[in-house]
């Protein structure tokens, strides 16, 4: 799902992390490159029944998901998830960038 890349950074920030944090983009270890050509290697990616089964019979859905509370407050917004159409970046696990990518 989407979310899952969401979750991750706004646990991140809510644990510290960015306090410390360089957000400058940084290329991949040679370690996680490794790591994650594993995963390439073992999941079944060309396999996209997935994606068909996440929209089998989905109707409408809404151009921008943004949830507010009763105060008006937004309180998720996934109007800004619009680089999952582009290339993974090879710092992110290619099985979660998968799942982020599912409707």
């Amino acid at each position: 799902m989407k979310h899952t890349l969401t979750l991750l950074l706004v646990t991140f920030l809510t644990l510290g992390g960015a306090q410390s944090a360089d957000f400058e983009r940084k290329s991949a270890s040679a370690k996680t490159k490794a790591a994650h050509e594993k995963v390439i290697a073992r999941l079944p990616f060309e396999n996209t029944q997935d994606f068909k089964l996440a929209t089998r019979g989905l109707l409408a859905k809404p151009d921008a998901l943004v949830v507010k509370d009763k105060t008006g407050r937004v309180v998720w917004n996934m109007t800004g998830m619009d680089y999952l159409d582009g290339p993974r970046p090879d710092t992110v696990n290619p099985s979660l960038w998968r799942q982020a990518k599912l409707p």
